[in-house]
């Protein structure tokens, strides 16, 4: 290969079971639990298109997760959420997330991410009933600087980091011939060498951040691509979440309310979605017809 140019590039095809895209909280998130869930000869493959150590908007690291129910309860949750986004919300599924998410924040401490703790209560894990330092009613303080490589570490140590390609950028979705509505292959090429890359799976999960700041990339680490080749397919938004009109991800630590701020209300309109931050009248007039998540 000549310098500056990309001719004949060598191309790799990998085959497996379930093939995560994308190296975010989400998908780290994913891989353990699918390689707790799933039997033992199913092969799992995480893409990612940097380092899935410092992927993601959380890989800045973080001084707070933003919900642990801990003395409240699930139900507390879903009227905190439900008065915030002015009853545009489907409570089942925030009602789900109150009833899990103590336990995915329990994992984090347990994989080594500090939590602040009362002084009665210093060295007593939160799951055993220590009492976390909170900012608000929800958020508890961690010393987050290296939570996302926290969580990445867990997720290499279960599915293998043999079955991590990094460097590698997802382009291209490729649908089943004889399959309507299955996705077959995953296209991509690496970033460092001169490969393309041609991943068949029997089931994905595209995790690879969306376009925020409503559908324009926003931060470095978040390129847009998911909401791009997503968009192609037939894929849709699933909600809105508080930080500057980003896509709700419906796991428990994302799917959050920041005390001070609180969350955007979102409404979805034929899988796309529409964000508005009051209720002007004209905005009432505009979402008359709208069907609420």
């Amino acid at each position: 290969m000549s310098e500056g140019t990309f001719d004949n590039p060598e191309v790799v095809e990998v085959e497996t079971d379930l093939l995560l895209i994308g190296g975010s909280m989400a998908a780290c998130g994913a891989a353990f639990e699918a390689k707790h869930w799933a039997s033992d000869d199913t092969k799992i493959i995480l893409i990612d298109k940097a380092a899935i150590n410092r992927s993601d908007a959380v890989a800045q690291g973080l001084p707070a997760i933003n919900t642990y129910i801990g003395e409240n309860t699930p139900e507390d949750y879903v009227r905190t959420v439900h008065a915030d986004l002015m009853g545009i919300t489907r409570d089942v599924l925030v009602y789900d997330i109150g009833r899990h998410v103590d336990d995915t924040v329990h994992l984090f401490e347990e994989w080594g991410l500090p939590i602040w703790k009362s002084k009665e209560t210093e060295g007593v894990p939160l799951k055993d009933g220590s009492k976390p330092v909170r900012s608000g009613r929800w958020q508890i303080m961690v010393n987050g600087e290296s939570y996302k490589p926290i969580v990445a570490e867990a997720e290499k140590k279960a599915i293998g980091i043999e079955n991590i390609y990094e460097r590698v950028f997802i382009v291209k979705l490729l649908l089943d011939a004889n399959e309507d509505n299955r996705l077959a292959d995953a296209i991509g090429f690496s970033v460092r060498e001169n490969k393309i890359y041609v991943f068949k799976c029997n089931t994905a999960l595209l995790a690879g951040g969306g376009a925020i700041h409503r559908r324009r990339p926003g931060p470095h680490m978040v390129s847009g691509v998911e909401r791009g080749i997503d968009l192609r397919h037939g894929g849709g938004s699933w909600g809105g979440n508080d930080h500057d009109g980003k896509p709700l991800r419906a796991d428990p630590v994302q799917g959050r309310v920041r005390p001070g701020r609180g969350v955007v209300p979102v409404v979805q309109i034929q899988g796309d979605q529409r964000l508005w931050r009051g209720l002007h009248d004209q905005e009432r007039r505009y979402a008359e017809g709208l069907r609420p998540l």
